[in-house]
């Protein structure tokens, strides 16, 4: 099996025409805004660029937030500091609030910004070539795809293999492939257990959303995961899909299934039966890919520590070789192998390593 890792600089370096040092102008002469809506990396979360500030205005306990994310010290990281807040929730309802509308906040600019950078590079991602390439090396051999990222910039590169994902169960159904998303993903969302269930009354997706942070610390979130449908996308609070069990009337409230991006995470926010093919997938790997994953997910890396054969050849993909290097290193100090034999490190980033075909010979070898 191959096992292929992404983090947040897979889908920050997720165009094949345009590299993240590149402000370029697009085949018609006409600058492209590209900063504005490439997605971003942790410490790009809370910008002020447009997409992100609008969201912010919309949710009124984020201001509580963002302040302290904008102005905290340069040798933190956002990871840190939200791990900070986290910690403090524990016994302080209003954190719990702020915690939540940072979910919501998360899940808006994610796929709004996801849209825009769609419509700037014509959806012709470094996901889609990838995908190409493992598809014609694989030779029928199980593919499992884990990707930290939010967005779904990996599962609208499998239109172009034909694979939809029309339910939370099409992501570990298919023989082919596992598609596994640890940390949740935007269109994915929890509904109230029907203990805390609350009454829809009004439509207003902003008016609701802020409702909802507001009693934040009463509520119960059921175990189950569902795909948010096609209708519904961009109407994250109320849903009206035939997949959620509604406990009143024809639309259920529903949470953002997403984990907050936390220092050292040591959780998941996916579905039991999707940990359990994880498991099985990382027992079974005979080859692994990392893209653009720092390896700061303690929950997996430890799951490789003890799961994963110290003897498969390892592939590193980040911004530059040397970043590659600090990575790999990361990685045998946490015991996935024994020295530096086995690993390749490329020499550039994802979309430039895509192109040279580096990612392609490696799984065919």
């Amino acid at each position: 099996m191959l096992l292929v890792v992404f983090g947040a600089g897979a889908s920050y370096d997720s165009s094949m025409d345009y590299s993240p040092s590149v402000q370029a102008v697009d085949r018609d002469g006409l600058v492209i805004q590209l900063r504005a809506f490439r997605p971003p990396l942790a410490n790009e979360l809370f910008d002020l660029r447009g997409i992100f500030a609008n969201a912010a205005e919309k949710i009124s306990k984020c201001q509580l937030v963002l302040n302290e994310l904008r102005s905290r010290p340069t040798e933190m990281s956002v990871e840190q500091q939200l791990k900070k807040l986290s910690e403090q929730a524990a016994d302080y309802p209003e954190g719990k609030r702020q915690l939540l509308a940072v979910q919501f906040y998360l899940q808006w600019t994610i796929s709004e910004c996801q849209a825009e950078w769609n419509r700037s590079i014509k959806s012709h991602t470094t996901y889609r070539p990838l995908l190409g390439q493992i598809d014609r090396q694989r030779r029928g051999e199980p593919v499992c795809l884990v990707t930290f990222n939010y967005d779904t910039l990996l599962e609208e590169a499998f239109s172009s293999l034909n694979m939809p994902f029309v339910s939370i169960d099409d992501y570990i159904s298919r023989s082919g492939y596992k598609v596994i998303k640890p940390h949740g993903s935007v269109n994915w969302v929890r509904a109230l257990t029907v203990t805390s269930t609350r009454r829809v009354d009004s439509m207003d997706q902003v008016q609701m959303a802020n409702r909802i942070i507001a009693i934040a610390d009463t509520l119960e979130p059921s175990e189950d995961y569902y795909l948010a449908p096609e209708k519904d996308r961009g109407a994250w609070v109320i849903s009206r899909s035939s997949q959620i069990p509604k406990t009143s009337g024809s639309y259920q409230i529903v949470l953002p299934a997403i984990a907050i991006p936390l220092e050292k995470k040591t959780g998941y926010a996916c579905p039991a039966s999707h940990v359990r093919v994880l498991e099985e997938s990382v027992s079974k790997t005979e080859k692994l890919l990392l893209i653009g994953w720092k390896g700061a997910e303690y929950a997996f890396v430890n799951l490789l520590g003890k799961r994963l054969r110290k003897d498969i050849p390892k592939m590193i993909v980040s911004s530059n070789k040397q970043s590659a290097m600090k990575i790999r290193d990361a990685m045998i100090e946490a015991k996935l192998s024994t020295g530096v034999d086995g690993w390749q490190c490329a020499e550039h980033g994802f979309a430039d390593t895509v192109r040279s075909g580096e990612i392609e010979d490696f799984i065919k070898r």
